[in-house]
């Protein structure tokens, strides 16, 4: 009877494995920081626009994000540009595992993703792109209900904590009935832990709706910054190598601005970390 029941939890796993291949997304988003003394101020100017060029802006509720980024105690993940983020929003838990990132000419992000509320089906899933990508990890553990203790019986450390404090906002048409979201745009407020204090960054992420609102994702980016031409600037790297070049950079004592338990990034931060960024390997 055990060797039936186990046959038929492989046969359920695989069909739920095959089923969740099949929601791998293409994910188009771009980002933009701002740099000003007074980022909230500028947060505050872009909440209130009611419309871009011919779309109108859709207030959402605001919503609160807790995220934490998962790899092996020898960074494989991160050497192979491979992210693996759980994250806690209102009452859902979500896996997610981002891969394939590849930055577009015009400044988007072109990246394959997999999101979904945390199950054991979607972790199998996530295991099994892994092990295709050459990460190998050890056997799915028989508890899999919590999803921190599960991740770390793989063998698996957190290497990022954070927190965001998210604007949402969709994107529609002027004029149409039932218009399609075509795009949202976010504004986040984010809290990197490090040490034992944390570090405020602000930042604007533009995700189109589907890979055909590409083109209206870059005119969009193309307004916002003429709009906000000096308040704001193309930033091509994602949340979580910006935080860990902030902790880099921290570490090594190059952020002198930076004292308090809770400090915000200022206009000159942004260029030393994207200059640290740019150099080969800054991360491994």
């Amino acid at each position: 009877m055990l060797f039936y029941r186990q046959a038929f939890v492989a046969v359920v796993d695989a069909r739920r494995m095959y089923y969740h291949q099949r929601q791998m997304n293409i994910e188009f988003e771009s980002t933009l920081v701002v740099c000003s003394s007074d980022p909230q101020a500028v947060f505050d100017r872009l909440a209130a626009r009611e419309s871009i060029g011919t779309h109108r802006v859709i207030v959402q509720p605001p919503v609160l994000i807790r995220d934490r980024y998962f790899d092996t105690p020898e960074k494989i993940l991160l050497r192979k540009g491979i992210a693996l983020r759980l994250r806690d929003e209102g009452s859902r838990q979500l896996i997610c595992l981002k891969c394939d990132e590849r930055i577009l000419e015009w400044g988007a992000a072109k990246r394959v993703e997999i999101e979904e509320p945390w199950s054991r089906s979607c972790l199998i899933n996530i295991l099994n792109v892994l092990e295709q990508k050459s990460v190998a990890l050890t056997h799915v553990p028989r508890e899999t209900d919590e999803p921190c203790n599960t991740l770390k019986a793989l063998n698996m450390i957190v290497i990022q904590e954070r927190e965001t404090h998210r604007q949402l906002r969709q994107i529609v048409p002027i004029g149409e009935i039932h218009a399609p979201v075509v795009a949202e745009m976010m504004l986040d407020t984010v809290l990197y832990r490090i040490g034992s204090g944390t570090i405020q960054h602000y930042e604007l992420e533009i995700e189109a709706a589907q890979q055909k609102d590409e083109k209206f994702l870059q005119t969009l980016i193309e307004d916002t910054l003429r709009s906000f031409p000096v308040e704001l600037k193309r930033w091509d790297h994602n949340k979580l190598i910006t935080g860990l070049a902030i902790e880099m950079l921290w570490a090594d004592g190059l952020f002198p601005e930076i004292k308090e338990k809770q400090s915000r990034l200022n206009p000159d931060s942004y260029d030393r970390i994207d200059v640290f960024l740019r150099q080969s390997n800054c991360l491994i």
